[in-house]
């Protein structure tokens, strides 16, 4: 039952305090920077290919600005920049605009199989990504989440979780692709 309020007061801190400045900035450069990018340079006869790869210059940068800052990989930069890079191998690989339909079912897949494949870690990647957004780089919130670990309710609850979202994420990259 506390685990369940104070998975409730973390999400609430994200969403509502310093934590959401934190998730805004990060979703801001991390998606909609080269979301927006990729589709002007495209809309202006830029090749997909060189607007997939000067989009990845906004996360590229932000996951190696947060690194040189926490000494910490940023998750969400690292899976944006992981799409990214699948477009632009697409693009100059396989030179056909059929893999840019592909290309999504292919993220989709990646980041199940990342999840069924954390559960081999010691720590799943669901546990990974909720420590960063709650905790959000300060020393004592990683702490006590990190302390989280230790009930073994929280442990199979994070393995669980992470199971499901990796099962229906290939579910779907396979329906999809």
């Amino acid at each position: 039952m506390n685990e369940t309020i104070g998975t409730a007061a973390n999400l609430r801190r994200v969403f509502s305090g310093g934590g959401r400045a934190h998730l805004r900035h990060s979703l801001a450069l991390n998606v909609g920077a080269p979301f927006v990018a990729y589709w002007f340079m495209t809309r202006h006869g830029v090749p997909g290919g060189d607007a997939l790869l000067v989009s990845a210059a906004f996360p590229l940068v932000g996951v190696v600005a947060a690194a040189a800052r926490t000494r910490r990989l940023d998750l969400i930069g690292a899976l944006s920049l992981a799409t990214l890079a699948l477009g632009l191998l697409g693009a100059f690989v396989f030179h056909d605009p059929r893999f840019v339909l592909l290309k999504e079912s292919a993220v989709t897949g990646l980041i199940g199989a990342a999840c069924l494949g954390s559960l081999l870690a010691p720590r799943p990647l669901l546990f990974a990504l909720g420590r960063q957004l709650s905790a959000n780089g300060d020393r004592e919130a990683l702490a006590r989440y990190d302390a989280r670990w230790a009930d073994p309710d929280v442990r199979a609850r994070s393995r669980r979780m992470t199971l499901v979202w990796g099962v229906g994420l290939l579910a779907e990259a396979t329906v999809r692709g």
